[in-house]
C-alpha cells in the first residue's frame, strides 16, 4: 500500500468507477479525496446515521471478488473491535458500493506521517525513540489480539498533536489480512495480486515466494527498519550499516550509539529466531537504552555494565572512579575485558565471512530460476533445492565446517517437507563431520545429534531414536548444563520417543521433569515451556486423563494464538491435540470442526502432501467415523494413503495408520471382506508396533476378532516384530 495522508483533498473525478463530489457510500457521504494508494483510495466521508460524525471511507480499487473480501472483512472486523489502544486509528465498518467496490471505514485522522512529522518538527533523537516506544505499545495491543499489521512503515503512522505532544496514530491495521490471504498463505501477494507489504519495510518471510508462514515477528522486522529510518534518515540496505555509522545526530552519546545499533540490528534480523521475542521485548530495550540502563540486545559484561552505571549515577560515582582507576586489579580487570571483546570481535569476523561464503553459495544455486539460465523451462523449488543439496560439497571448497553446516539444514528441510530418504544422507553426512571436526560434545554437533534423532522419529524408529537420544542428553548435559535449551529438546525428544514405545508412566516422568526445568529457568511462557506442555498433555491423554489433558492443551493453545497467531503452525498444532482430546470424550462434532479448521490452514501453510497434513486428515476422517459418517471417512483414509504413496512410497507410518483407520471403519460396519483387505494391505508393507498392538486389543474390531484370517495376519504381523 502507498503512503496516504490526510493533508490536502481534491475533488471527485467525474467517472463512474470514483464517483462524484457529494457520492453517497451507503451511510457515509463522501466529500473529497485525502490520498490513493496500492489498494484504493481514502476518502474523507460524513457518515449520517445512525449518528452524524466524520470519518474516513478507504475505497477498494475495482475488479476484487466483493463477496470473499466483505465476508472476510465481516469476521476480521470481530477481532479488530476488540482493540482499543490510543496508537491505533481504529476500524469502524465496512461494505460494498453498488458497482461492487468494498469500503472500509475508519476514524479520521488529521496528522502527518511519521519521518515527515519528526523531520519537519526538528525532534532530537530521544523524541523520536520515544514516539516510537507509543508505536511499539500499539503493535504489542494488536498482537495480544492476535491481529497482525504486515505494512508498518512511516506512511502508517500518522502523528497529530495532543495537548502539545505528538502523538501516534497507527492506521490501516488489520485490512491486509481482511482483503488478503490469511497469515501463511501462500507468500506476499493476495489473491488480487497487490503485496501485503512495501518493498523495503516487509520482512524476509513476508517477501519470500516460497510461501513462509508470518507471524507477530514480521511486524517486528518492519518497526525495526522504521527505527533505522528516523535515526537515519536511509532505508537499511540487503547488508545493512549499523545505525551509529550513518547517524545523523552527532550529539547523541557514544555508548547509546552503541545500544541503538545492537537494538536495530536485532530487530531486522533476516532469521526472525534471532530477533526479538516480541514487540513489547523490542520497546523495553529502546526504553532502556534511553535510561542508561543495559540492553538486553548486547552482552552484558562487568565493563559494559559499570559504564551504564556510571551514566546513571555521574555525582555518585565520581569519586569512587577516580580511585578505582588507581588499582592495580581494575587495570587487570580491564586488560581482561579488553581480550574479552577482541576474541567475539573475531568470532564475529568469522561468522561473517561464514556467511558471505554461505551467501554466495545459494546465490548461484538460486541462478537456476533465472530464465536465462532454465532456457524456458520450469523450476521447482524441490529442483532447487535438489541442486543445492547435490552442490554443498563442492560448491564451498574445502570448508568441512560450512559444509556440515549447510547439509544439515538442508536435511532439516527435506524433513520438514516428509521426504525422508533424501534427508537421511544430509543429516548423517552433517553429523559425522561435526563429531570429527569439532568434537562429539561440542553445540552444533549436539544439533545435528536433535535432527537425526527427529528423522528416525518421522520414520516411526522409536526404539532406536530413544537410545540415540540417552546419549544425546548425557553429552548436552556434561557440555552445556542442565537446563539449556538443547538439554532440554533431548530430554523430550527421549521422552517422546519412550512414549511411543507404550512407557506412559515413565514417558510422563520425564515430560514432567523436562516441563519444570523449563520453567525454572526460562519462565512459563518460553517456547521450550510450552511445548513441553503440550507433549505432557499428550502422554496424559494416552493414559485416559483428558480433563488434565485438555487443561495444558487450552493453555498452551491460548499462549500460541497471543505469541504467534492463530495460523502459527505451532498454534495450528496445539489446536489439533484439543481436538484429539475432545474426539476421545466422544465430542465428535466439536472435533470436527477444529480438525476441519486446521485441515485448511495445513494445506496451505504446508501443502497438500505433507505428512502433517495427512495427520490431520485422518484425524478429520476419525471425527467423522465417531459420527458414523462412515462413507465420508474411509474416502478420506483412502485419499491419504493416494498421497503418501504417490509421495513417498508404499509404507511407513502414514500407511499404516491409514490402513488401521480403514480396518476399524469396515470392521465397525461388519465389512468382513474390506477389512481383512485392508488388514492383509497392512500386513504386506509391515505395520509399526504400535499399531500391531492395537489391533490386538482395539474394540473396534470385535466383529472379526476371532475369524481365522484375521488371526493369522496379526500373528504375521507379530512375528514380522520380533514378538
Amino acid at each position: 500500500m502507498a503512503d496516504e495522508t490526510l493533508a490536502h483533498g481534491e475533488p471527485l473525478p467525474g467517472d463512474p468507477g470514483a464517483g462524484a463530489t457529494g457520492r453517497r457510500v451507503g451511510p457515509y457521504l463522501l466529500l473529497r479525496r485525502l490520498g490513493e494508494g496500492g489498494m484504493g483510495e481514502v476518502w474523507l466521508a460524513e457518515q449520517t446515521e445512525p449518528i452524524r460524525r466524520m470519518v474516513a471511507v478507504k475505497l477498494i480499487k475495482a475488479g476484487m471478488d466483493t463477496r470473499r473480501v466483505v465476508a472476510r472483512f465481516e469476521a476480521e472486523r470481530q477481532a479488530l473491535a476488540l482493540m482499543e489502544h490510543p496508537a491505533i486509528a481504529r476500524v469502524l465498518d465496512g461494505g460494498s458500493t453498488p458497482e461492487g467496490r468494498p469500503y472500509f471505514v475508519m476514524e479520521v485522522v488529521e496528522g502527518e506521517p511519521l519521518l515527515q512529522y519528526c523531520d519537519g518538527h526538528r525532534l532530537g533523537t530521544r523524541q523520536r525513540l520515544e514516539l516510537f516506544v507509543e508505536v511499539c505499545e500499539g503493535v504489542q495491543h494488536a498482537h495480544q489480539k492476535a491481529i497482525i499489521h504486515r505494512d508498518l512503515k512511516p506512511g502508517n503512522v500518522l502523528v497529530v498533536t495532543v495537548d502539545g505532544r505528538p502523538r501516534p496514530r497507527i492506521i490501516d491495521f488489520g485490512i491486509a489480512k481482511a482483503i488478503g490471504r490469511r497469515l501463511g498463505e501462500n507468500g506476499p501477494e493476495t489473491e488480487f495480486g497487490a503485496p501485503l507489504g512495501t518493498p523495503g519495510y516487509m520482512s524476509p518471510e513476508q517477501a519470500d515466494p516460497a510461501g513462509v508462514d508470518v507471524d507477530t515477528r514480521a511486524d517486528l522486522y518492519s518497526l525495526g527498519v522504521v527505527l533505522y529510518e528516523l535515526l537515519t534518515g536511509t532505508l537499511p540496505s540487503a547488508t545493512p550499516n549499523v545505525p551509529s555509522a550513518r547517524l545523523r545526530s552527532p550529539s547523541l552519546p557514544r555508548a547509546v550509539r552503541g545500544d541503538l545499533d545492537a537494538i536495530v540490528m536485532k530487530a531486522i534480523e533476516r532469521d526472525r529466531d534471532h530477533r526479538y521475542p516480541s514487540v513489547a521485548d523490542l520497546a523495553a530495550d529502546v526504553g532502556r537504552a534511553l535510561r542508561n540502563e543495559p540492553v538486553q540486545a548486547r552482552r552484558a559484561g562487568a565493563l559494559y555494565r559499570a559504564r551504564k552505571y556510571v551514566r546513571r549515577h555521574r555525582a555518585g560515582v565520581a569519586v569512587g572512579a577516580a580511585l578505582a582507576l588507581a588499582l592495580p586489579a581494575f587495570t587487570i580487570a580491564l586488560g581482561f575485558q579488553v581480550r574479552r571483546v577482541s576474541l567475539e570481535r573475531d568470532r564475529a569476523n568469522r561468522e561473517a565471512a561464514a556467511s558471505a561464503r554461505i551467501a554466495a553459495f545459494l546465490s548461484g544455486i538460486f541462478k537456476v530460476s533465472d530464465p536465462g539460465e532454465a532456457r524456458g523451462n520450469s523450476i521447482t523449488a524441490r529442483e532447487v533445492l535438489d541442486r543445492a543439496s547435490a552442490e554443498i560439497g563442492t560448491g564451498l571448497g574445502e570448508d568441512r565446517e560450512l559444509q556440515a553446516r549447510l547439509q544439515g539444514t538442508m536435511g532439516s528441510i527435506y524433513a520438514d517437507l516428509g521426504l525422508h530418504a533424501a534427508a537421511r544422507p544430509l543429516l548423517e553426512q552433517a553429523l559425522a563431520t561435526r563429531q570429527r571436526l569439532l568434537g562429539p560434545d561440542a553445540r552444533d554437533t549436539i544439533d545435528s545429534r536433535l535432527a537425526w534423532s527427529d528423522l528416525l522419529y518421522r520414520e516411526g524408529r522409536f526404539r532406536e531414536a530413544e537410545a540415540f537420544d540417552r546419549e544425546t542428553v548425557e553429552r548436552a548435559r556434561r557440555s552445556l548444563g542442565p537446563s539449556h535449551p538443547r538439554t532440554l529438546a533431548a530430554m523430550d525428544s527421549r521422552a517422546m520417543n519412550v512414549m511411543f514405545e507404550g512407557r506412559y508412566p515413565e514417558a510422563e516422568a520425564m515430560f514432567r521433569e523436562v516441563l519444570e526445568l523449563a520453567e525454572r529457568a526460562h519462565g512459563p511462557e518460553a517456547p521450550v515451556t510450552l511445548e513441553s506442555g503440550l507433549d505432557l498433555a499428550v502422554v496424559l491423554s494416552k493414559q485416559g486423563r483428558f480433563a488434565e489433558s485438555a487443561a495444558l492443551r487450552s493453555g498452551v493453545l491460548e499462549a500460541y494464538k497471543l505469541k504467534y497467531g492463530p495460523d502459527h503452525p505451532k498454534t495450528m498444532a496445539a489446536q489439533n491435540h484439543l481436538a484429539g482430546d475432545l474426539y476421545i470424550q466422544e465430542k465428535f462434532a466439536e472435533a470436527e470442526a477444529l480438525h476441519v479448521q486446521s485441515l485448511e490452514a495445513m494445506r496451505r501453510v504446508y501443502g497438500p502432501e505433507h505428512p502433517l497434513t495427512l495427520e490431520v486428515m485422518m484425524n478429520l476422517a476419525n471425527a467423522r467415523a465417531g459420527q458414523k459418517r462412515y462413507a465420508e471417512a474411509e474416502k478420506l483414509n483412502l485419499e491419504v494413503l493416494a498421497i503418501e504413496r504417490r509421495a513417498r512410497g508404499p509404507g511407513g507410518r502414514v500407511v499404516g495408520i491409514a490402513l488401521y483407520n480403514l480396518v476399524c471403519e469396515a470392521a465397525l460396519q461388519h465389512h468382513r471382506d474390506d477389512a481383512i483387505r485392508y488388514l492383509s494391505e497392512g500386513a504386506e508393507v509391515g505395520l509399526p508396533e504400535e499399531i500391531v498392538r492395537n489391533i490386538e486389543r482395539d474394540s473396534d474390531l470385535e466383529s472379526i476378532r476371532g475369524d481365522p484370517a484375521f488371526e493369522a495376519l496379526v500373528a504375521r504381523m507379530k512375528a514380522g516384530l520380533g514378538g
